[in-house]
């Protein structure tokens, strides 16, 4: 079984609009603890994240914040473990040519829109 009840958190209703950040065991502490290191990720480290790779974002910061507990060299051990047998091959990786033209046509009309904010 996956989910909650695999790994026993306790959930239950949390009403942030009347500011109930706390009911009992359940809190909301954890979840805005990843998504502010995945924003930091985002703002600091990548700039931008692709949507065909967004899963592999957050699977990356999903290890980073599961490390948190370890020291340095049990979370670069656990890193290095996790890489043995694994690999990313670069065709794999920015998928059929097919798929960059379509994205180079969605970017191209985006910038071209009137409404779009354009850095110089």
């Amino acid at each position: 079984m996956r989910g909650a009840d695999q790994y026993r958190f306790v959930q239950g209703p949390i009403c942030i609009t009347i500011k109930e950040f706390v009911r009992g065991n359940a809190h909301t502490n954890g979840i805005e603890s990843f998504w502010s290191m995945l924003k930091r990720g985002h703002y600091g480290v990548y700039h931008h994240y692709s949507v065909k790779h967004i899963h592999r974002y957050v699977n990356e910061f999903k290890g980073r914040h599961n490390a948190r507990p370890l020291d340095t060299i049990d979370q670069m051990a656990s890193a290095f473990l996790a890489g043995i047998g694994k690999s990313l091959r670069f065709l794999d990786l920015i998928g059929p040519r097919e798929a960059h033209a379509a994205a180079d046509a969605v970017e191209t009309e985006r910038l071209n829109s009137p409404n779009s904010c354009r850095r110089v």
